[in-house]
């Protein structure tokens, strides 16, 4: 579609309806009804919020501009938790929904005055004290040379699943889907059960997973500016992997008892999310590189393949562990 605007109000709306599914449902179907459209408004957001990123600054500077967006997600991440823990322990079940509505709401208004800089004339975001260069003779419109003019070929899923570049970057979201998941079902378990702790206390801990991220995808996305994006991904990638191994070694009997694994767990949190961040403009150079008059053509499709590969990561990773 030319405008992304419009799928993306679809998403706020499937937000909104599944909110409000929680905070009035009665029935098992309407909890599970819920989910689905939590699920299409995540898929709505993530991909085209993504592909505005990308239509909206240059290549050399997407890597921290992609770094500001995970930085602001990671945030929303931490704060969400007890902020709606609270919410749901001194005012009751509605309270978190309520407050998530008006958070919905308020970004649904936002998307309807969004202005896509793909769809508007460039001059409006030159400089207005630029010239234009233009000969008075180009005015006039020139005959044109068929001998040069081109069908474009149309990019197509598989024409990008062609692309090595781009698989690298899906088997990278694939993992990190995988390795930030994995945690959720296994870590409390082993908290409460070998540890002997309570919920707020294993909340706590898992904070140590989480925060780091505040540091890791501004500083990732800075480097992969300028030293592109391999270098952060293959060191990131392989620190998150023995860090994600060294994590089943602390038990009760380790020297400093709960401290090395919540070290290894800042470590991990940090090298997660620094090496998702260069996927994300590199997406945007392997759409580029197929595009050559400068559109993004199959755009959309590549953002929507590094969703699926991170959602696959997200089911495997629990059931796994």
């Amino acid at each position: 579609m030319k405008h992304r605007k419009w799928p993306m109000v679809a998403g706020i709306l499937g937000l909104l309806v599944s909110t409000f599914l929680f905070l009035f449902a009665q029935a098992y179907w309407e909890l599970l009804l819920a989910r689905f459209l939590q699920g299409f408004s995540d898929s709505c957001v993530w991909t085209l919020g993504m592909c505005l990123i990308a239509d909206s600054f240059p290549l050399n500077e997407l890597g921290s501009k992609m770094g500001i967006v995970l930085f602001f997600h990671s945030c929303g991440l931490v704060l969400g938790a007890p902020i709606g823990g609270t919410l749901f322990h001194n005012i009751g079940y509605k309270a978190p929904f309520i407050l998530c509505i008006c958070l919905a709401g308020l970004d649904f208004i936002l998307r309807l005055f969004l202005v896509e800089r793909r769809n508007q004339p460039p001059e409006w975001y030159n400089d207005s004290n630029e010239t234009s260069a233009v000969e008075p003779s180009t005015i006039v419109n020139p005959a044109p040379d068929s001998t040069k003019e081109k069908v474009k070929e149309r990019i197509t899923i598989l024409k990008l699943l062609r692309q090595n570049r781009l698989i690298a970057s899906l088997v990278i979201a694939f993992s990190n889907g995988c390795v930030f998941n994995v945690f959720e079902p296994t870590l409390p378990v082993r908290l409460s059960s070998e540890w002997g702790y309570n919920s707020s206390q294993i909340g706590a801990v898992l904070l140590a997973q989480a925060i780091p991220t505040f540091v890791a995808s501004p500083l990732a996305g800075y480097i992969t500016d300028r030293y592109g994006a391999k270098v952060v991904a293959f060191s990131t990638v392989l620190i998150c992997a023995v860090s994600t191994m060294l994590i089943g070694i602390p038990n009760q009997n380790t020297t400093g008892g709960i401290a090395p694994l919540i070290v290894l767990l800042v470590i991990q949190g940090f090298s997660a999310f620094a090496c998702i961040t260069p996927v994300l403009p590199e997406i945007a150079i392997v759409v580029q590189s197929l595009n050559g008059d400068d559109g993004d053509d199959g755009q959309g499709m590549s953002y929507a393949l590094f969703n699926i590969a991170f959602g696959l990561g997200a089911l495997v990773g629990p059931l796994f562990g």
